[in-house]
């Protein structure tokens, strides 16, 4: 096919964008397509000091609409954000592609599914699995299929919602007291373990399968606040549900996951909206004792002045 003609950055997120500049670099003839609002922590230095190169930098247009882009008709775009309360210091921003004659929707951070299973190159060094498998800091470890499968399923639940009503937060005391008497400490962390699970931990788990979903961090520090932003989302959703496909490929999780524009639509509904007959929100949906902790995070961070206060949820008959 050639030298590779652009790149595109879709997100303004730290983790995503780290290598980019780096592969700018060597890819010296590519043009490369940035989200709007780009910044750094601890300081927010500019794009060159990250790396990438000044003279080849473009930032993406609102929209693919009406704009003459290098690629044509082969994607369509649209960005939502920067979004948040101060978009210069740590705002949100993705841009969400389509391929038309493939039916796909890219996406980063915005959608994911999450498989029952781990993938296959977790299993190439089980480690991780085998280290979260265990019921506990001291418990024996097991490296059948189902206790990968344990372990991946408490992974996603550790990723997504940092603390969840699955665990019990053992004191500092006491995690370093079993860290030292753990006889497996080559599974990484000396052995540290600072919780144990409880008993309904998989209904955790359980509630997330069955479908696409926005992830519980962005549905509750990001996404749902801001009466300029709430709008600037919905009109975002409306505007890619408008779009025709039937395949969803998030950077994050699942591969390619069959999704369509009503699964994208009531994936966001499901948090903004109170519907009296919740038909068309039906999917995925964290339980409550899962997103206590975010949600107290939230408290915190709106008191402070961090981030914007929620927004009122829109009631709808469906």
């Amino acid at each position: 096919h050639g030298p590779v003609k652009y790149l595109v950055l879709p997100t303004v997120a730290v983790e995503h964008k780290t290598l980019a500049g780096p592969l700018a670099q060597q890819l010296p003839s590519a043009e490369v397509w940035i989200a709007p609002g780009q910044y750094s922590v601890p300081f927010n230095l500019p794009l060159e000091f990250l790396g990438f190169p000044a003279w080849r930098i473009k930032e993406l247009p609102a929209s693919s609409r009406g704009g003459e882009l290098p690629w044509g008709d082969e994607f369509e775009h649209v960005v939502l954000g920067p979004v948040g309360k101060d978009p210069s210091t740590g705002a949100f921003c993705e841009a969400v592609f389509l391929v038309p004659r493939l039916r796909l929707l890219l996406v980063t951070d915005l959608l994911v599914s999450v498989p029952a299973s781990p993938p296959a190159i977790l299993r190439e060094d089980p480690r991780p699995l085998l280290y979260h498998a265990r019921e506990g800091p001291l418990a024996p470890v097991e490296s059948d299929e189902a206790a990968l499968v344990r372990g991946w399923q408490k992974i996603v639940i550790f990723a997504l919602f940092f603390q969840s009503g699955a665990i019990n937060v053992q004191s500092t005391e006491e995690a370093f007291r079993d860290a030292a008497q753990s006889e497996v400490k080559e599974l990484g962390w000396g052995g540290l373990l600072p919780w144990t699970y409880r008993e309904d931990w998989q209904q955790g788990f359980s509630a997330l399968q069955g479908g696409v979903f926005v992830p519980p961090i962005l549905q509750e520090l990001v996404l749902n606040r801001g009466e300029k932003d709430s709008k600037s989302l919905r009109d975002f959703v409306d505007a890619v549900g408008g779009w025709s496909f039937d395949t969803l490929l998030s950077a994050h999780f699942a591969g390619p996951t069959s999704c369509g524009p009503g699964d994208w639509t009531s994936a966001f509904r499901r948090f903004l909206d109170e519907p009296t007959l919740p038909f068309a929100t039906l999917g995925p949906r964290p339980r409550e004792a899962d997103v206590e902790f975010l949600r107290g995070l939230g408290r915190q961070l709106q008191e402070s002045g961090v981030i914007s206060p929620l927004t009122e949820k829109r009631a709808t008959l469906i």
